[in-house]
């Protein structure tokens, strides 16, 4: 059985749901979303829901900015809690050289509109108690940054999109994707042949693979990445904010009565989720030098998701070259439930009118790695230290 439809999303996380949500609020219920598994499954339901204007390259502000707008307001557009808590950033360094990065980003950050500051190693011991700050040069806060809840928000995409009339079709995996004189032709799946008018690549940590198949390079890889989750802690100080040492590519935050922190990254090119406790030793090192607090915190819950990683640690989002009515928005490399719903907006824009109006995303094109273009975001907390 063969069916046309007018735009088809390969991927039912939550951006692609967001994509299909925005299209069809504008009017254009035609669309179609395949997803392997069920919706949200993948990287989508393992995120850790943070939500963050303080990035070092402009157009993930301007996403951050857009996206935060569209969380405040969506209980009422939705009529569902994002669960939205407005808890604030904490980035600390021990690096003189990553302060003075800070500081640059801060300024940029202030230009766009932002309410962030640099604050000192006793600024940082007021807003969070229980961080070591003898050895730390400062900082930055920004306290409109805050947390989510991913499945929910995906959910909620999801769910909109159907009532619009979008076709969300779950255990439906991508088999094979004809392709001739540019034209995407067919999407073959394990349940029917799909010809698109447009097709839209957001599959995440899978979206390399759809490239393969559409026979073009979309530089996505997989990384494994961990979060472990402490028991309950009483003297937790209430209203701390999501703490992160870029340096150390280690992160905290509170979870419910406990606290939940950064694992280990696995291999690259792992598809795996199961967790490796083995690397709560690494990760319990870091956050006892910054937390020493956590000294007798047991760690009984963990989970593994696989991010969406990219050459230079942003997204790919526009139209993929050499195909005719082709795009994509994934890569987002630890960031996309944080800028789903700007995403959503912008790549409707994209389709619907031939450019995205509300955020330039040109500088998001897959084509800047073949012109030698990264933008080297620095605050990518989801690599390697030794990755940059």
């Amino acid at each position: 059985m063969r069916r046309t439809v007018e735009v088809l999303i390969i991927g039912g996380g939550v951006v692609g749901c967001s994509i299909a949500y925005h299209l069809a609020r504008r009017g254009l219920r035609d669309v179609t979303v395949l997803e392997q598994a069920a919706v949200g499954s993948g990287s989508s339901g393992k995120a850790v829901g943070g939500i963050r204007l303080q990035f070092s390259t402009p157009v993930c502000v301007r996403l951050s900015l857009l996206s935060l707008a569209a969380f405040e307001r969506f209980q009422a557009e939705m009529g569902m809690d994002p669960g939205l808590e407005q808890c604030g950033y904490l980035l600390v360094t021990a690096r003189p050289d990553e302060m003075a990065a800070f500081e640059r980003n801060v300024a940029m950050q202030r230009g766009l509109g932002v309410d962030v500051r640099t604050v000192t190693p006793d600024e940082i011991a007021r807003i969070h108690p229980w961080l070591r700050v003898d050895d730390l040069v400062g900082g930055t806060f920004c306290p409109a940054d805050g947390v989510a809840g991913p499945a929910e928000v995906t959910a909620a995409f999801a769910r909109r999109a159907r009532e619009l009339g979008t076709r969300v079709l779950e255990g439906c995996r991508v088999t094979g994707i004809r392709v001739r004189d540019g034209r995407v032709l067919e999407v073959e799946t394990s349940g029917e042949a799909v010809a698109p008018g447009a097709l839209v690549v957001a599959a995440g940590a899978w979206s390399g693979l759809i490239g393969e198949l559409l026979g073009v390079d979309l530089p996505v890889r997989p990384l494994k990445r961990e979060v472990f989750v402490s028991e309950a802690l009483p003297d937790h100080p209430p209203g701390t904010p999501m703490v992160i040492e870029p340096d150390r590519a280690w992160y905290c935050r509170r979870e419910g009565p406990g606290v939940l922190m950064a694992g280990g990254l696995g291999p690259g090119t792992s598809f795996d989720t199961q967790v490796d406790w083995g690397n709560l030793v690494h990760s319990a090192e870091l956050a006892l030098r910054r937390m020493p607090r956590l000294t007798d915190a047991a760690f009984t819950r963990a989970w593994a998701g696989s991010l969406d990683m990219t050459p230079d640690g942003n997204a790919i989002m526009g139209p993929i070259p050499g195909l005719q009515r082709a795009y994509v928005a994934a890569g987002f490399s630890g960031h996309g439930f944080m800028h789903s719903p700007a995403t959503g907006q912008v790549m409707a824009e994209l389709i619907l009118d031939g450019g995205a109006r509300s955020v330039d995303i040109a500088p998001l094109s897959v084509e800047r790695f073949a012109r030698g273009e990264w933008l080297s975001e620095a605050l990518v907390f989801s690599r390697p230290p030794e990755e940059g």
